[in-house]
This record gives structure tokens, sequence and C-alpha cells, in this order.
């Protein structure tokens, strides 16, 4: 917090570059993260898939697959997942409810094994035996809720939303806090405050939040209002 604050301090000198700057890094830094998320996500459901295949079927059902064809139909089935959770949004980390994305990505496993599941039998030439594949799908649940559980506390507790008070001084500010809502991963806009309640209002509303949004007010009202967020140390 210390840290925040002083950069605020030499944001009041400098101009806003600096905190523009932090927070592009900060949402570099998310985007950056939720792909290695992703990516440890596919990887490990596929792991499994591929001992599920090779050592869950006895010899003779499949060909015999001497050099990369394993690897081909393993990347075909971690392709599966990404095209399918991807249409699932279950890659949206920090941004969906955690039994959201759990309900979609059991779907979306469903799905995947579903598919493969005919995919094996064609390449057997006959309906192979479904339970191999069940036990892996209750195997990917078991993992997907695991690591869910794991990427939201690291989420909250690295990139948690701050709660948020929009100041405005026209009625623009509607079409701002729209576009604010739709990007529930960076912002929570909980309440909106005309400039026309006055500064002593004003004041007692930013006390309640833990960050500030000012839109379209005039230069010594703002500054004064940065002054008293720098202050109780809220975030602009």
């Amino acid at each position: 917090m210390t840290f925040f604050v002083i950069l605020m301090l030499i944001n009041n000198v400098l101009g806003s570059d600096i905190l523009s700057k932090s927070n592009t890094i900060i949402s570099e830094a998310r985007s950056f993260i939720r792909l290695l998320q992703s990516a440890i996500i596919v990887v490990s459901m596929s792991v499994l898939y591929y001992f599920v295949w090779r050592l869950g079927y006895p010899d003779g059902i499949f060909p015999d697959y001497y050099y990369n064809g394993k690897y081909v139909l393993t990347g075909i089935y971690a392709f599966l997942i990404m095209l399918i959770f991807s249409n699932l949004d279950c890659f949206r980390f920090g941004e969906l409810k955690y039994l959201d994305l759990a309900l979609g990505q059991v779907i979306g496993l469903f799905i995947v094994n579903f598919i493969t599941y005919f995919q094996l039998s064609l390449i057997a030439n006959g309906m192979i035996n479904p339970i191999p594949l069940l036990i892996l799908y209750i195997c990917q649940i078991v993992l997907s809720v695991i690591l869910l559980f794991v990427y939201f506390k690291f989420n909250n507790h690295f990139f948690s939303i701050h709660n948020m008070v929009l100041i405005y001084g026209t009625d623009n500010a509607i079409g701002i806090k729209l576009k604010l809502d739709s990007r529930k991963d960076k912002y929570n806009v909980q309440k909106l405050i005309s400039i026309n309640v006055g500064y002593e209002k004003i004041c007692e509303e930013i006390l309640k939040y833990e960050s500030v949004i000012l839109n379209d007010i005039p230069t010594q009202i703002r500054n004064d209002i940065l002054k008293f967020c720098y202050k109780n140390n809220k975030r602009v």
C-alpha cells in the first residue's frame, strides 16, 4: 500500500503516465497468467487422456504407433479441448464465477470425450469399451475442480478486483459505466455519484470504497478530490 501511495504522489506531479503504465503492466501480467493457467489445464487433461488411451485398453485393439501417430491423436484431443472450452468460456479465469467455470468445463470435457469415444471406435474398427474413458472423465472432473480452486485463490490474492465508485460531472458517465461493466475482470463499479451532491458528500462516499474513477470533472474539484484520495490511500 505504501508503494502505491508513492506512485500516486509522483503521478500528481508528473501526470497520469506512471499509473497508466502500471495498470498496463498489471493487465498484461493478468493476461499472461490466464494464458498459462489455460495451458496447464489443456496439457494436464491431454496427458491424462494419453495414459488412459495407451494403458486402459488391451494390446491389439488399436494399431501400433511406432512413430508420432500417438502424439498426433493426443494433439487432436488437446485441440478439441481448446476449441470447445473457448466456445464455452471455460478459460475466463478471474472473470466468471467459480461455479460457472466448473460447470462449463464439466460439459466441455463430456463433449470432448464423447467425440473421442467414436474417434477411437473408428480407429479400432468396432465399438470399444467406454469404461476407461468414463474413468478418465471422472478423473478430469476432479482435476478440473482442484485446478479451478487453486486458480481462484491465486487470482483473488494477486489480482483482486477493487470496489469502485465513479464520480462524474456529465451524463456521459452512464455510457462509461456500461463499458466498465463489460470488463468485470478489471472493474467493479458499485456506485455513481454526481459532483452536484457537493464535495463533503463525495468525500463521505469515497471512504466507503477502495478505488475511485473520475469522469468529466472540472479541474478545481478534481484536484480537491485527488488530494483527498491520496490522503486516505484511495486508488484513483
